[in-house]
């Protein structure tokens, strides 16, 4: 008498089998989706932190800075001589030196949802300073979008 598995029992390993692989596809599928997710995370920050570090370049020398357009425009004169202005259009923010045309800071893909700047006014022997505040919406791959708010306060050295 020979020994061989029943169709019962082939059955029965089959199905043991598919349920195995199922949760290992299960699991590889949600790792890259977090995969996904933490590329446009980090292309997010890696966004906005570019962009702080302009708005920091821009007010370590400053002289004086005005905000204009509601909280939307930034005109920064610099003890160098330059005058920068910093905007906010269609989900960009654009960076102008002296009197020459606006240049985006920021990539299509990662496009800005608000920008607002707040004057800080000059208070008890404290300097002048300002307030920002911006949103980055980054899109991943997979179609995951990542929304990150940035803030910076800076005040004019005396």
């Amino acid at each position: 008498m020979t020994k061989a598995f029943t169709l019962l029992e082939t059955l029965l390993y089959l199905a043991l089998a598919a349920l195995i692989l199922g949760g290992i596809l299960g699991g590889v599928y949600n790792l890259m989706l977090a995969a996904t997710q933490d590329g446009s995370r980090a292309l997010a920050l890696q966004e906005g932190n570019f962009i702080l570090g302009k708005f920091l370049w821009a007010l370590e020398g400053a002289k004086s800075f005005v905000v204009r357009d509601g909280g939307q425009t930034l005109e920064v004169n610099n003890y160098n001589g330059n005058f920068l202005t910093f905007s906010f259009s269609n989900g960009y923010i654009e960076l102008a030196k002296d009197s020459a045309g606006m240049d985006p800071l920021n990539s299509q893909s990662t496009p800005v949802a608000n920008l607002l700047f707040t004057n800080i006014a000059a208070l008890g022997g404290q300097p002048e300073g300002i307030i920002i505040n911006f949103t980055i919406q980054a899109s991943g791959s997979a179609g995951k979008n990542t929304i990150q708010n940035f803030s910076l306060t800076e005040y004019l050295k005396q």
